[in-house]
């Protein structure tokens, strides 16, 4: 007894396992049974009670938990998971991409938030990369680029416009608020906070808790005009509590204390610490307390 739905013009692969109650090939509203060609890999394995609309195109082995909503707009790569109860669409998904339970991938944003146009020659897709993690309870808007082996913790929220590079990491209930960069190799840890227009470039550290701003009147009418973020230059490393004031440029390989609040601009290798930040000394002077290392930043 075949206990699934299956619409016209779906193309299934050998060994595909459907769930119960589960559709397939589920025409858009105001088109045609069949009007668009629905391919499912083979191997794949689709969960119970899941729907994937016409138009999608899921690589071989893929795979999908109970509940799990896949748009007409989205295609992967071979060997991807995605979790029970999430909702993607408006999604590439490279090869062996793992996307936890309950994430909503690929969130159109309302155009009205994109008043300098930056996302307009952005194609309203969410483009993720090889080997990629994205954990449960995440939400990550459409036009935003994600390079390979990204990696982020459990309710991120991401942002449109937003484009991230390789081997990034980005940790559980951070905020990417959109328009913004961020390099390769760059580890932004737990409950950080990165506003609009902001830059992180590569091999960057951003401790938990940290804060980069980019508007120093809230509400002022016009913010829209003087509205820019922080610049995080190649090897700064921010520490734990640290806020950063809008427009502000942290130097490269420089490194901003616990708890600090960075008010005006640090040269590259300087270590500042304090309310308001004051540079004491250059990184290249810290020595190791455990005498575990001579200098650990040379």
């Amino acid at each position: 007894m075949i206990d699934y739905k299956l619409y016209q013009n779906v193309k299934m692969g050998k060994g595909v396992e459907i769930g119960d109650y589960a559709v397939v090939g589920l025409p858009l509203s105001g088109t045609n049974d069949g009007a668009q060609e629905t391919v499912i890999g083979d191997e794949a394995i689709i969960g119970s009670h899941s729907v994937i609309y016409a138009g999608a195109r899921l690589g071989r082995d893929f795979r999908c938990g109970h509940g799990v909503v896949i748009g007409e707009n989205v295609a992967s790569g071979g060997n991807c998971t995605i979790g029970s109860n999430s909702v993607i669409q408006h999604s590439r998904l490279g090869t062996e991409v793992t996307i936890g339970e309950v994430v909503n991938l690929g969130v159109l944003p309302l155009s009205k938030y994109d008043y300098r146009e930056v996302g307009k020659d952005i194609e309203s897709v969410v483009v993720v990369g090889d080997r990629s993690i994205i954990r449960s309870h995440t939400s990550i808007y459409a036009k935003t680029r994600f390079g390979s082996s990204f990696n982020c913790g459990h309710g991120v929220r991401i942002r449109e416009c937003t484009i991230v590079g390789n081997n990034t990491s980005i940790g559980t209930n951070s905020r990417i608020e959109g328009f913004c960069e961020i390099g390769d190799r760059v580890l932004i840890h737990s409950n950080t906070s990165i506003s609009q227009f902001s830059r992180v470039e590569s091999e960057t550290y951003l401790a938990t808790g940290s804060v980069l701003t980019n508007t120093p009147h809230p509400l002022c009418p016009a913010v829209k005009e003087c509205i820019q973020g922080c610049i995080v230059k190649q090897g700064a490393k921010i520490s734990a509590g640290a806020v950063i004031a809008p427009r502000v440029v942290i130097g490269e390989n420089a490194l901003v204390g616990a708890g600090a609040v960075v008010a005006s601009d640090v040269v590259p290798y300087a270590l500042v610490v304090g309310i308001p930040a004051k540079q004491i000394k250059d990184v290249r002077e810290i020595t190791c307390p455990y005498g575990l290392i001579d200098r650990p930043y040379r």
